[in-house]
């Protein structure tokens, strides 16, 4: 599912993430902990695309993270911290763009955008901005998470 090899990434003459290696198999569940400056959210950088390692490989359900980097991504549900919302969007419309992103289209684009809709507005009317929660549109952004069914789901809080 996930394996990282000996993944290194530096700035300038600090080294945030040092020779990490390690593999998480279907149904496994992996947490990071440390302090800060230990190069957790570098790691899901790297991991996620966002960030070109220096030395090493990693790959998503078999795709090189660094060659493959689209084919990881679509296989893969991905939340930031902070995820990304506009103050001024509602929950429909955050999932329909998001669905956009994705490539949905017609028919398989409303399917998915209404079961995400039912999933985020148990408490939460889908009428109601996304900046009306403490976090940016939280139901929104975990239902997006479940859609279109990721093969791995990375989290970053």
């Amino acid at each position: 599912m996930i394996s990282i090899n000996s993944l290194t990434k530096r700035f300038g003459d600090h080294t945030a993430v040092d020779n990490l290696s390690f593999d998480v198999k279907p149904g496994e569940v992996l947490g990071f902990l440390g302090p800060n400056g230990a190069g957790k959210s570098t790691t899901m950088k790297m991991l996620t695309g966002f960030l070109t390692p220096d030395g090493g490989s990693a790959s998503v359900c078999g795709f090189d993270i660094q060659r493959q980097t689209l084919q990881a991504q679509q296989k893969m549900g991905y939340l930031p911290e902070g995820a990304p919302c506009y103050g001024d969007m509602r929950v429909r419309g955050f999932l329909e763009f998001i669905a956009d992103v994705r490539g949905l289209r017609g028919a398989e684009r409303k399917r998915h955008v209404d079961r995400a809709v039912e999933q985020a507005s148990s408490r939460l009317s889908c009428r109601a901005y996304s900046a009306s929660a403490s976090r940016p549109c939280p139901r929104a952004s975990n239902a997006v998470l479940v859609w279109p069914r990721p093969s791995c789901t990375i989290l970053r809080y």
